[in-house]
């Protein structure tokens, strides 16, 4: 189950913290306050019941009391005068002298019935013993009345409750009246009070801000407790102390890194030199000095020796070729990419043409459909598509009629795909991820002239845009190789940022991972 669910309040889990403090603060007073209330509420109107009880009962046995000669001589207006002494009694609301004849049948001799009351007469049986039961909202007192230990009568009274239910409203009013004084307090203090807790936090949260922002691990959080929270903050810097180590340890190990990355470079750029000016000499030797024997002595050798003269011919032109590649490559890893908006359409155009002026294609096989411009190195691009074009067209070589097809479409908010399809030989999908490495073939030179070169260098191309390539096939009916370039600045600076990024983690990445890969 997850942890969410289990915290209570779940509407105030994304609320501020000062929040948090002020809505426990006053709940807990609010609550307090109630039952404390509700106590004293149950408790006065207990002990004014029974005060009103204890006082009417009282009032009755006086009335009673005065009231035994009229019982007994059946004196009417003397029971009658004794009632009128309870008009004065406000939470009297009737009133009866009960006579008890000796047939053991009961009448009203004389009773009181306050103006507006509601009551009718009322007759009730005469008790032996005095009593006082409650009902809702009314008091009925029974006050037996006796001549010499003989039971000749009864005093009936009926009470109302306002006096008690006055006072409970009386005493929720001001219970009420604290109430709200006691939450604007609560309010008042809570809002100092939880200081206390939030300034520690805004500090620990400032930091942590400075840190994910500006990357600044020498920010040190303030210490206001030796509180949880305080504990929290110590932990916390120490991981800080820990991160500036490792910040400062890493970047002498991406110096370190980077300078011997440079030293690889340079030797590189070194080792291409010498390649593209001393192999060179030897290849032009091999090649001049096979074809001034082929030229000079035919007429004194074998067709055998013709043969193995022209495969050292063809083994010098292959071998300048793919020094040539491994030069191209190795300056486009060293070029800065110029950004700017570009028509793929009309890139593809002059690649086209610049393969037809050199007699390596026919632009008549090609179709462009409407596609989408693009955002990058508008050069470097058209390298892409050259090299893709003159690959399309040389795997199509076998077929009665070239049909290679150049499109492409949005393919998210950032980037866009674009394709080159072809109708030629094709290959198996199990060796797609051969075709993009440097001087990997998957047809045998036999069959397919070429040095491997190409395909990694639109792999490089594209890379360094931030975009991908991949292809697709089955063998015997084409290939389809697809790309993706920015559609917008944005796209590529912030691919940029991230293989940026990833450059720097396979530099400082420990010496013992990089012997084992």
């Amino acid at each position: 189950m997850p942890v969410s669910e289990n915290i209570p309040f779940k509407g105030l889990k994304d609320a501020p913290i000062r929040r948090k403090v002020t809505v426990v603060s006053m709940s807990t007073a609010l609550i307090a306050l109630l039952l404390t209330a509700a106590t004293f509420i149950v408790i006065d109107f207990l002990n004014t019941r029974d005060s009103l009880a204890e006082r009417m009962s009282s009032l009755a046995a006086v009335v009673s009391t005065n009231s035994q000669g009229a019982l007994a001589f059946d004196d009417t207006d003397r029971a009658a005068k004794n009632l009128d002494g309870l008009r004065s009694v406000e939470e009297v609301d009737y009133a009866a002298l009960i006579k008890l004849e000796v047939d053991s049948t009961v009448s009203v001799l004389a009773d009181y019935l306050k103006p507006d009351a509601g009551y009718s007469q009322f007759v009730p049986s005469v008790p032996k013993t005095s009593s006082a039961e409650f009902t809702f909202d009314e008091l009925l007192i029974f006050q037996p009345v006796e001549i010499q230990g003989e039971l000749v009568g009864s005093l009936f009274l009926k009470v109302n409750l306002s006096v008690v239910y006055g006072r409970i409203w009386t005493f929720a009013g001001i219970m009420l009246a604290v109430l709200v004084l006691v939450l604007l307090l609560t309010f008042l203090v809570s809002g100092r009070f939880h200081r206390v807790i939030t300034t520690p936090l805004d500090s620990l949260v400032t930091t942590a801000r400075s840190v994910t922002d500006n990357h600044d691990y020498s920010v040190r959080a303030n210490k206001f407790g030796n509180d949880e929270v305080g504990l929290v903050i110590d932990a916390f810097n120490e991981m800080l102390i820990d991160l500036q180590e490792l910040h400062h340890d890493l970047e002498v190990r991406v110096q370190k890194r980077t300078s011997q990355l440079q030293q690889a470079v340079t030797e590189l750029e070194s080792f291409s030199y010498s390649v593209s000016h001393d192999l060179r000499a030897p290849l032009r030797a091999v090649d001049g000095f096979s074809s001034a024997l082929l030229e000079d002595y035919s007429d004194n050798i074998s067709e055998e020796q013709r043969r193995y003269l022209e495969i050292i011919k063809q083994s010098a032109k292959q071998m300048g070729a793919l020094i040539d590649g491994l030069l191209a490559f190795s300056r486009l890893g060293r070029r800065e990419v110029s950004m700017s908006e570009f028509s793929i359409s009309s890139i593809a155009h002059q690649a086209a043409n610049e393969l037809e002026l050199s007699g390596s294609f026919d632009i008549g096989c090609l179709t462009i459909k409407d596609v989408p411009k693009a955002y990058g190195d508008s050069t470097m691009v058209r390298q892409v598509l050259t090299n893709l074009l003159s690959n399309a067209y040389k795997f199509t070589a076998d077929e009665p009629t070239r049909n290679i097809v150049l499109g492409g479409d949005t393919y998210d908010s950032e980037f866009n795909r674009y394709y080159l399809k072809d109708n030629g030989v094709g290959f198996e999908m199990k060796y797609a991820d051969k075709l993009f490495g440097v001087f990997q073939r998957l047809h045998h030179n036999s069959e397919f002239e070429g040095s491997g070169v190409g395909l990694a260098i639109v792999e490089r191309v594209i890379t360094r845009h931030g975009g991908k390539v991949w292809a697709e096939s089955v063998p015997g009916q084409g290939a389809t190789f697809f790309f993706t370039l920015p559609r917008h600045r944005l796209a590529i600076h912030d691919e940029f940022e991230l293989r940026s990024q990833e450059r720097v983690e396979a530099l400082v990445q420990p010496q013992s991972e990089v012997d084992e890969q």
